[in-house]
C-alpha cells in the first residue's frame, strides 16, 4: 500500500479505478476518529461562541426546555434548539464520567463524524469507489476547520445537515427513498441548527441542478417533493410550538435573527472590510482550493475530460450556492465558511485524477516537509509556554 495520498503515479487521464495510494478504508476511519477526538475534550470552554453554547447547554439541563434556548435564564433566540439538545443528552448520559462541558462537546464530535461519513458517501456516490477516503481527508487536512469543528457550536450541527442534504442530491438521480430521505433529513438537521440558511442552501442547490439535462427527471422532482414533506414535520413541529409559547419571541428569531441579520437590518458589528472572504478563504481552504479550481479548470477546458463533467455538476452548483450567500449575507466571519468546504474537497478530490506528476510530487514534498516543520514549531512553542524557557 502506497504512504502517500498524492503519489506520482497518477495519470493524466481518468481512471475509473480507485484512487491509488488512498489509505484503506479501516485506516482513514482511525485516523479520522482521533482526529475529531484530539483536542474535544480536557479543556475548558473557548471564548466566546463556544462559551455562551455551553451556557446554553447548561440552562437546558436545569430547566428541560426543549422550545425557547435560554442563556443565564434569559430566551436566545439567535439559533434554534437541535445543537443544544443533543449537546445536553450527551452531557446528561456522562454525567459523572467526565465534566460537564467535556460531555456536551461531543456533541460536536458526534456531528464531525457525521459529516464526514454522508460526505465521504457522497463522493463515492458521484466519481465511485476510492474517492471517499480521499475527500474526506481532504477536508480534515484544511487549516481552517481545524479549531472549527471541534468546538461546540451550532455551526458543526449545520455541516452535519448540509452534509446529508448534498448526498441526498447526489443519490436523488437513482435511489428514490435513499435521496429523499437522505435530503430531507439533511435539511431539518440544518434548519434546527441556525435556522433557514442550511435549507435554504440546499433548496436553490436543488432548483438550480435541473439547469443541466442530467438532472431533469420526474424521479428528480419527486425527490425533491418527499423530501420538503420530510424536512418539514420537525421545522412545523418546533416552530408551531415556539409560536405556541410566544409569538414574540418566534418574530424575533423568525425575522431579526434570519432576515434581519442576512439582510443587515439588524447591526451585530459582524461587518468585515471589503473582500474579506476572498483573502480569508485562501488559508482557510487550504491545500482544497487549488486542486478544486484545477479540477473545474481541468474537466470543462482539457477534452479528455469532457465526458466526466457531469460528475462536478453538483458540488460546483453548491460552491457556488455557498459562495454567492456569503458574499450577499450582511454578516461576515471566517466561521460561515464551513459549509462551502463540503463542495471544495469533492471538487478537490477530482483534482486530484489527472495531476501532472510535478504538481502531485511537490504537494507530496510540501505536506511531508512544510506541515512537519510547522508542526515542529508548534512543539517548540509549547514547551516555550510550558517550561518558560524558550529553546
Amino acid at each position: 500500500m502506497s504512504k502517500t495520498l498524492f503519489p506520482s503515479q497518477f495519470s493524466t487521464g481518468m481512471p475509473r479505478s480507485p484512487i491509488a495510494g488512498v489509505p484503506a478504508t479501516g485506516w482513514v476511519i482511525a485516523l479520522a476518529a482521533a482526529w475529531i477526538m484530539f483536542g474535544l475534550v480536557g479543556r475548558d470552554p473557548w471564548k466566546a461562541d463556544e462559551a455562551h453554547t455551553f451556557g446554553i447547554v447548561v440552562d437546558y439541563l436545569e430547566h428541560g426546555d426543549w422550545i425557547v434556548p435560554t442563556l443565564g435564564g434569559e430566551p436566545f433566540m439567535e439559533k434554534p434548539p437541535l445543537i443544544y439538545l443533543v449537546a445536553g443528552a450527551f452531557a446528561g448520559a456522562l454525567e459523572g464520567t467526565l465534566p460537564t462541558h467535556d460531555a456536551a462537546r461531543l456533541a460536536s464530535g458526534f456531528f464531525v463524524a457525521l459529516s464526514l461519513l454522508f460526505l465521504g458517501l457522497t463522493a463515492r456516490g458521484i466519481y465511485g469507489r476510492g474517492f471517499a477516503s480521499a475527500t474526506v481527508l481532504l477536508l480534515v487536512g484544511c487549516f481552517g476547520v481545524i479549531a472549527r469543528l471541534h468546538q461546540l457550536i451550532p455551526d458543526v450541527a449545520l455541516l452535519a445537515g448540509t452534509a446529508a442534504g448534498t448526498l441526498g442530491l447526489a443519490l436523488a438521480r437513482r435511489s428514490f427513498w435513499g435521496g429523499s430521505v437522505a435530503l430531507g433529513l439533511g435539511a431539518a438537521c440544518a434548519f434546527l441548527s441556525k435556522g433557514l440558511l442550511g435549507p435554504g442552501i440546499l433548496g436553490v442547490t436543488a432548483l438550480l441542478l435541473p439547469l443541466f439535462p442530467a438532472w431533469r427527471t420526474r424521479r428528480y422532482v419527486s425527490v425533491l417533493g418527499l423530501a420538503g414533506c420530510i424536512a418539514l414535520i420537525p421545522a412545523a413541529l418546533w416552530m408551531s410550538a415556539l409560536y405556541a409559547r410566544s409569538p414574540a419571541l418566534f418574530r424575533e428569531w423568525f425575522i431579526t435573527n434570519n432576515f434581519g441579520r442576512f439582510l443587515g437590518f439588524v447591526d451585530n458589528n459582524l461587518h468585515q472590510p471589503p473582500f474579506f472572504y476572498a483573502y480569508t478563504i485562501i488559508w482557510y481552504a487550504f491545500p482544497v482550493l487549488p486542486l478544486a479550481a484545477y479540477a473545474v479548470w481541468a474537466t470543462w477546458r482539457r477534452p479528455e475530460f469532457a465526458t466526466d463533467r457531469q460528475s462536478i455538476q453538483l458540488p460546483l452548483v453548491l460552491a457556488s450556492v455557498v459562495a454567492i450567500v456569503l458574499g450577499v449575507a450582511s454578516d461576515s466571519r471566517e466561521l460561515y465558511l464551513l459549509p462551502l468546504m463540503l463542495p471544495l474537497s469533492l471538487l478537490a478530490a477530482r483534482g486530484l485524477i489527472g495531476l501532472p506528476a510535478r504538481g502531485a510530487k511537490i504537494l507530496t514534498h510540501g505536506a511531508r516537509w512544510g506541515l512537519g516543520a510547522f508542526a515542529l514549531l508548534l512543539w517548540l512553542g509549547w514547551f516555550g509556554l510550558v517550561t518558560g524557557r524558550p529553546m
